[in-house]
């Protein structure tokens, strides 16, 4: 049995399916996550903030537009969301190796095995600018293709290429490696 895609779940979630939306949910759920944590960086936070996204999705799935790329919409209401989320709390200091970047490998990274390199590595993307921050965060943490970032962010495909580059460049320079974490082999 074959897989459905985004698009046939999101009919049958628009059609009142819960279990299509259920499945969306969690096929979708750990890259939310991982995006919100990145701009918000405490896991309580992005927790909040995919349980937001989850809850705007089903609140305007009618609205979706099924020519679109449902990540698209996705990865835009998480970003949507997680600013918004930061707007309304109040500051207070944070840890910045709590990043999403913990995800990279997939799961959340054990406090006692994390390792000096990636504790920089999470330094460094909390640090970036977050035009350089987003493009990072969907492009290397959630996975989107470049087409996708841009849609999800509202800006041309060429300018997510930039955005990426250069943040990559930044991250290698606060790091002082090639490609923050990259091989020459790649």
């Amino acid at each position: 049995m074959t897989a459905e895609t985004d698009h046939e779940l999101v009919r049958r979630a628009k059609a009142g399916d819960e279990r299509a939306f259920t499945a969306l949910v969690e096929r979708h759920q750990d890259r939310v996550y991982s995006v919100a944590r990145g701009v918000v960086r405490s896991p309580e936070d992005a927790a909040d903030v995919a349980q937001e996204t989850f809850i705007a999705v089903l609140r305007h799935l009618a609205t979706f537009q099924e020519s679109a790329a449902f990540t698209t919409w996705l990865h835009r209401i998480t970003l949507r969301k997680a600013y918004d989320h930061l707007r309304r709390r109040v500051p207070e200091p944070v840890d910045p190796a709590s990043v999403a970047v913990e995800h990279l490998a997939g799961r959340d990274a054990d406090p006692q095995s994390t390792g000096l390199g990636q504790r920089a590595l999470l330094d460094a993307i909390a640090a970036l600018d977050p035009p350089f921050r987003d493009a990072i965060l969907l492009v290397d943490v959630a996975g989107l293709g470049v087409q996708e970032a841009a849609d999800a962010l509202g800006i041309a495909g060429g300018t997510v290429k930039s955005r990426v580059f250069r943040g990559r460049a930044a991250l290698a320079r606060t790091l002082g490696t090639q490609g923050y974490g990259r091989t020459s082999e790649e």
